[in-house]
């Protein structure tokens, strides 16, 4: 929902910019990198909203047990993590507006 709400507000700015090139005529070379950047802000926003998730969901994965936590992730450099119960001291979580 972040990713989505941060493109849309870059959207928004960028189709403002290029309502104030087209009702001040600003030189022509303004227009197309408004169009160029209105272009890549629309394929980052696809890529984030819907490939990048899968990716994330599909490569973390945690146990807890016992006696450790165990946090594996990455699709081409594999990261395990193993952390000991009696080494954890404290766990600090934290909510955005949107998790709320």
């Amino acid at each position: 929902m972040t990713d989505a709400l941060v493109s849309t507000a870059v959207l928004i700015v960028l189709v403002g910019l290029l309502f104030v090139d087209t009702y001040y005529q600003w030189s022509s070379w303004n227009g197309i990198v408004l169009y160029v950047l209105i272009a890549v802000t629309i394929s980052s926003a696809l890529i984030e909203c819907t490939v990048l998730p899968v990716y994330r969901q599909k490569t973390w994965r945690y146990e807890i047990d016992a006696q450790c936590i165990q946090l594996k992730h990455g699709a081409f450099m594999r990261k395990h993590l193993i952390i000991p119960i009696n080494k954890i001291y404290f766990v600090k979580t934290s909510q955005g507006p949107l998790s709320k």
